[in-house]
């Protein structure tokens, strides 16, 4: 008996990249594609990884946050913030004993839980926006981690959409109809 889920999943696939067409139906050829997909994603993510990190490199090299070439754009955004908080608090709360500092004790403990952590980070950038040194102390105890790497086409360097060889898709449209037929008869 057919679901409704088989009757709308196609009954082949195309591999990315070698074109190998996969029928869908065999339970050993869906699961061969789902393994390839997934090794192939690795080694992808790893390209993609070992690429990031020399672009990276070339931009924090240069002291730079993008980079241009003829065919490319290269940002970065600003990544995580890992906050120092315990020595951040207690600068805070140090600066907070002079009221000439204009820090509320009170204010400063609302921002971190008692393991010391920052409760709220837009919180406690809006405070060091409106403090001067509230702002000191959080730029000397906050560090980014790297932040992720955006890569765009320039509309001149648009690449072609890949093309699918022509005696592959005679041979996915022949299972094809070959599949249709043999639901169409009933079998």
């Amino acid at each position: 008996m057919t679901t409704d889920i088989e009757r709308h999943v196609p009954t082949t696939a195309t591999a990315p990249i070698t074109g190998e067409v996969y029928d869908l139906t065999d339970t050993d050829q869906a699961a061969a594609l789902s393994s390839w997909c997934s090794s192939v994603w690795g080694q992808l993510r790893t390209a993609k990884d070992l690429a990031d990190a020399a672009l990276r490199g070339r931009m924090l090299a240069g002291l730079v946050t993008s980079l241009q070439t003829e065919n490319h754009e290269v940002t970065t955004g600003a990544g995580r913030a890992e906050y120092g908080a315990d020595a951040m608090h207690d600068e805070l709360m140090t600066l907070a004993e002079d009221p000439a500092n204009g820090i509320d004790p009170a204010a400063v403990e609302a921002l971190f839980v008692v393991e010391r952590r920052v409760v709220d980070g837009r919180e406690l950038n809006k405070l060091a926006g409106r403090h001067t040194l509230i702002g000191q102390v959080v730029a000397k105890h906050t560090k980014r981690g790297p932040g992720a790497i955006k890569v765009k086409r320039r509309p001149a360097a648009q690449a072609p959409a890949p093309v699918t060889p022509q005696y592959i898709r005679d041979e996915a449209a022949q299972i094809t109809r070959e599949s249709d037929d043999a639901a169409a008869r009933g079998i």
